[in-house]
């Protein structure tokens, strides 16, 4: 007989909760968020040491005691719940951390320094983890090629009539523009022996004009300043008879 007692936990829910959190930290920058949070807490623990009733305080006391831990705080807190905006909350944190060296005890006696310098390039560096492959895919893919192996020699099979197929149509193709390629290098070489032919058979007749055709008509020069020359000529024998005197004769009676 068995009794149910429900204020005992469950044994599995331990791990259950570490795997949640570890889902969690992966998925933000933790040691980044977490430095920046212990190096705030630090400066401010920093201002109220004491030693034997003494304290020490160096820089500007008052509000800067209170605000650079503060900031550091937040930007820790902030790279926790909104890590998308990581860079900006780093780079304020650093320049608080730094600037703590002037402004709150040296930075915390340095070590709050060191620590928000830390934090903050870590969650400067950080990166999201990017998702594996999930494997239950693949090994359903096995699982099947394995179940049916006569399915993938088919599909093997049929692949490569394809691409034997495909391989002889491209020669084919091949084929079919060498032959255009040659036949138009045939055409073209037959239209330029008929043009060759075509002006021979011109010269042919120019020669074949040139030689029934006469040399020259009687009576006309060829060259129009000799016939140029013979006018002047002919214009000045015809002045000089013009100019010549007439012999006067006598009259009867």
């Amino acid at each position: 007989m068995t009794t149910d007692n429900p204020s005992h936990a469950r044994p599995g829910d331990p791990a259950r909760a570490w795997r949640i959190f570890r889902r969690w930290q992966r998925s933000r920058p933790f040691w980044g968020g977490l430095f920046t949070v212990l190096a705030g807490v630090e400066m401010f623990a920093s201002t109220r040491m004491t030693l034997n009733g003494l304290s020490f305080h160096s820089g500007a006391t008052g509000l800067l005691s209170l605000l650079i831990p503060v900031i550091l705080v937040t930007c820790g807190v902030l790279l926790w719940l909104t890590p998308a905006q990581r860079l900006f909350y780093s780079i304020v944190a650093a320049v608080t951390a730094v600037y703590s060296l002037i402004g709150l005890n040296l930075g915390g006696f340095f070590v709050g320094l060191l620590l928000g310098m830390v934090g903050s390039a870590l969650a400067f560096a950080w990166t999201p983890a990017r998702p594996a492959p999930p494997a239950t895919e693949h090994a359903a893919g096995e699982r099947a090629a394995a179940e049916h192996p006569d399915a993938e020699h088919a599909a093997t099979e049929r692949v490569s009539v394809e691409q034997s197929d495909a391989d002889q149509a491209a020669t084919k193709r091949v084929d079919a523009e060498q032959a255009a390629t040659e036949r138009a290098g045939v055409e073209q070489a037959d239209a330029e022996q008929a043009d060759v032919e075509q002006a021979d058979a011109e010269q042919a007749d120019v020669e074949r004009a040139d030689a029934g055709a006469s040399p020259e008509r009687p009576g006309r020069s060829v060259d129009p300043r000799t016939f140029g020359v013979v006018l002047v000529v002919l214009g000045l024998a015809a002045a000089g008879l013009a100019t010549q005197p007439r012999p006067v004769r006598a009259g009867s009676g």
